[in-house]
């Protein structure tokens, strides 16, 4: 039995080892992307380049939120954020740390 656990923990090191997703997910392949800078344009005329669920507040909806909620600014800023999408390597991830598998 502990063979078996040795072996089956020894080969998933190994294809974790070789696979480009888990490598750069530990950050040991290649440089991070860099991410695009916002100009003035695109918070005023924010327009969605995602699906239907993400929507970019612009200006006047900050100005509009901010009367009423104290912390538009950090909803304004979250909704300029790019959604993550949850990949293979995240799920993997998550089952090593809870043991659980999404």
């Amino acid at each position: 039995m502990k063979t078996l656990l040795t072996v089956t923990l020894v080969s998933i090191c190994a294809v974790g080892l070789y696979s480009k997703e888990i490598t750069g997910a530990l950050g040991l392949a290649g440089d991070a992307q860099s991410a695009r800078p916002i100009t003035l344009d695109d918070l005023v005329h924010a327009t969605s380049k995602h699906d239907d669920k993400h929507h970019a507040m612009t200006a006047e909806e900050l100005i509009e939120m901010a009367k009423k909620d104290p912390n538009a600014y950090q909803k304004f800023l979250q909704s300029h954020e790019e959604p993550e999408d949850r990949n293979e390597v995240d799920k993997l991830m998550n089952w090593f740390a809870h043991g659980k598998y999404e």
